[in-house]
């Protein structure tokens, strides 16, 4: 009797397909994509919205979209983010990236979809390189009025607007990973800080004026450590930078800041010692986009920059939130004659809050 190969063979086919299938539900963030903070599903709500990581490369392709829990369960923390309105944009949604590389932090509030924001708690959202998103970690009573977080220490450094004052809650603190508690103080400062990143092993932050600050001579911070504040001449309302070492000296010299005065300016700086800034040119984004939130940014050869930028537009789509890429020369002025393109435009009831390089294992 003859046998029949075709059976075990579609069935050979069939487990090879269906690895493959789960290979790419589960994969890692691709090295040099960019990762995209999305707020709101498409459909109008008042309040409180899902959100979103989606995974661009760096020409605008979208190639995935990782959801956020807005539901709790027994190993994760519902996390949301407060939409767009008319007359206020949230200071919160700012992601940021550890200096390793290994994760995303984001922070919402721990609440249902379409809730208000009266409800004190928030939530910090952790994402790794394998795309997985972890909510254990939800910051009790609000202390601070937390706005912007990181993943370093084996913990949380957060922004936060409280009260000023070095007995204030304005300032940087921290928190463990997956803990459910207040925050510690840990840099107390007469500014209301919106955003902090990490950079060389220190921490910076920005306050939405026309400087920044940064804390102590290196992680981890010691209640010794004092803040200083740099300035950044031309700017107004920088929420967000993105430094970058050129000669890779350990010593940042090459800054950009998203400044949100009138429809936006990016803003690019330039170092010889890490502390002392010098405006290198801005490029206007009137005409283009509105409310320019946040910057990321990649050396991309000896001479060259990829410097993306996201605006969050208004909520209903009647200004638009975009991803756009600023092509820039090292030693060249920022100037209307740069080169820029928009990646991607979001939909209605949708808008990007902000961007980094994608998580990866360096």
């Amino acid at each position: 009797m003859k046998s029949n190969k075709f059976p075990g063979i579609i069935f050979s086919l069939f487990i090879a397909f269906t690895i493959h299938v789960t290979t790419v539900y589960s994969q890692d963030f691709y090295p040099d994509n960019l990762a995209v903070y999305r707020y709101g599903d498409g459909k109008p709500r008042n309040k409180t919205v899902p959100v979103f990581i989606d995974e661009y490369t760096q020409e605008g392709k979208l190639v995935r979209t990782i959801d956020v829990p807005y539901i709790s369960s027994q190993s994760n923390n519902m996390l949301t983010g407060l939409q767009y309105t008319s007359s206020a944009i949230p200071i919160e949604g700012l992601m940021t990236l550890s200096q390793d590389g290994k994760y995303l932090t984001i922070i919402g509030y721990e609440q249902r979809i379409g809730q208000s924001t009266g409800y004190s708690n928030k939530t910090i959202g952790r994402i790794g390189v394998d795309g997985k998103v972890n909510t254990s970690t939800v910051l009790i009573d609000d202390r601070g009025s937390p706005r912007c977080a990181i993943a370093e220490n084996k913990g949380f450094y957060i922004a936060t607007t409280g009260t000023k004052g070095e007995e204030g809650t304005a300032g940087l603190r921290y928190i463990p990973f997956s803990e459910s508690s207040q925050t510690k103080g840990v840099a107390a400062v007469n500014s209301q800080m919106l955003s902090v990143y990490t950079f060389l092993n220190k921490i910076y932050l920005t306050r939405g004026g026309n400087s920044f600050f940064s804390v102590g001579s290196s992680l981890p911070i010691t209640p010794k450590d004092r803040i200083k504040e740099h300035k950044l001449s031309g700017s107004s309302t920088v929420h967000q930078i993105v430094m970058l070492d050129t000669d890779q000296n350990n010593i940042p010299d090459l800054l950009y800041a998203v400044d949100n005065d009138g429809n936006g300016f990016l803003r690019k700086y330039t170092s010889k010692d890490g502390q002392k800034w010098e405006e290198q040119g801005s490029l206007d984004f009137s005409g283009i986009t509105s409310n320019l939130r946040s910057v990321t940014a990649k050396i991309t050869s000896k001479k060259g920059v990829d410097v993306y930028v996201v605006s969050v537009g208004s909520f209903d789509g009647t200004t638009k939130s975009q991803i756009i890429k600023v092509s820039d020369k090292i030693d060249e002025q920022l100037s209307k004659e740069t080169n820029k393109k928009v990646l991607a435009t979001a939909s209605p009831y949708t808008m990007f809050r902000s961007i980094t390089l994608a998580p990866s294992i360096k």
